[in-house]
């Protein structure tokens, strides 16, 4: 598990290096989810549930996602741990770079900022670096994911939220999410392509 600071000076040297390469001649040339179906839920979540987002591949899951844990993080100033199981946590941070910024991923990914983004991304990567976000790219299990609240919780005392994106959940997993989820007094987002796994084991 990494912390987001330890994350940020590399994102910003990779956008800076891509962008001087844009300038060579010689290369050639998230108080609300910032979604409103989910913004009442949202503002409204109680510690010791598990919430779903389902979508399939390409529905903006992750997008969303990295909104919710922005809000979160950044605005409410919450520590957060999110686990990621598709992208690198340098992917995700990149996400949440543009959901602070308003600055699109794909300018982001290519260096191709504007002289007005560079502001917007220095006041981005200052918030994200005053948060208390942690990104896990390793795989999950019980083991691991209590492991892992545990340490944030003896930390910072006060763990707002823990998202799982891109998990395809066992049945027994979601029963141990659920008691960990009462046990440590969070709650827990779980995002996942939404085929074949039984939505009314999540129904409190």
């Amino acid at each position: 598990m990494q912390e987001i600071k330890s994350l940020l000076p590399q994102l910003a040297e990779k956008i800076d290096s891509l962008y001087g390469l844009k300038q060579d001649s010689s290369i050639g040339k998230s108080v609300s989810a910032k979604f409103d179906i989910l913004d009442d839920a949202i503002n409204n979540l109680e510690p010791g549930k598990c919430y779903l987002i389902g979508g399939c591949a390409s529905a903006y899951r992750t997008s969303k996602l990295s909104s919710i844990v922005c809000e979160m993080a950044v605005n409410k100033d919450l520590p957060v741990i999110l686990f990621t199981q598709s992208e690198s946590a340098l992917e995700i941070t990149t996400r949440l770079i543009g959901q602070a910024s308003g600055i699109s991923t794909t300018k982001l990914r290519a260096g191709a900022l504007e002289d007005n983004d560079w502001p917007l991304l220095v006041d981005a990567l200052s918030q994200l670096n005053d948060s208390h976000l942690f990104i896990c790219d390793d795989n999950v299990n019980e083991v691991s994911l209590i492991r892992q609240i545990h340490s944030i919780q003896v930390w910072n005392k006060n763990l707002g939220l823990v998202v799982i994106d891109d998990f395809w959940l066992a049945t027994e997993f979601v029963l141990i999410l659920k008691k960990i989820c009462l046990e440590f007094n969070i709650p827990i987002i779980l995002g996942w392509n939404c085929w074949g796994v039984r939505t009314d084991l999540l129904t409190d």
